[in-house]
């Protein structure tokens, strides 16, 4: 009988899961895909592959955003238009103008805040973010980036950084 994880080798059991063994799977859907699509990029394939998951959140209430991108859905992967997804990727600081130039941000300084974003599906234009605080300590001088047109898979750093500054009185 079928046993989910459980493999025979020698007339020997054992349990695996994992990585190993949902590759072969990913592997075969990212082929499927580019058999649909042979224009795409690697990056619109690995796009498409994880806009077009399944979340498991709401089944797997003990692993909540600890699962990845979900399970794979061939059916989404082949049907859903590619949207695009901007997520944060790193962030750096400059406090050369107006601090001590360690490039920390310490109370009373000023500093220049470099995000760069990635995209990770569709290509887009006009990437524009708005950065905001609730922090009592932190007030936002300039709180507009732009990030201009942005391909699958491309990481983009503001074009002009932001600027943000940390009180004095900062416990």
């Amino acid at each position: 009988p079928y046993e989910p994880n459980i493999r025979i080798i020698n007339d020997k059991y054992y349990l695996s899961d994992g990585t190993s063994r949902s590759c072969p799977h990913v592997s075969a859907l990212a082929a499927l895909i580019k058999s649909y699509h042979p224009e795409w990029s690697n990056h619109q394939v690995i796009g498409q592959i994880l806009g077009s998951a399944d979340n498991m959140d709401s089944i797997n209430h003990d692993y909540i955003r600890l699962l990845g991108s979900g399970r794979i859905n061939a059916y989404q992967a082949l049907t859903l238009t590619p949207q695009p997804n901007i997520t944060f990727f790193s962030y750096r600081i400059s406090d050369e103008l107006t601090g001590n130039g360690n490039n920390f941000l310490e109370p009373g300084e000023t500093a220049e805040l470099f995000i760069s974003l990635k995209n990770i599906w569709a290509d887009v234009s006009g990437v524009t973010a708005t950065l905001t605080t609730q922090d009592p300590y932190m007030t936002i001088n300039k709180n507009l980036g732009e990030y201009g047109n942005m391909i699958s898979g491309q990481i983009k750093e503001v074009v002009a950084p932001y600027s943000i500054s940390v009180s004095s009185i900062t416990p």
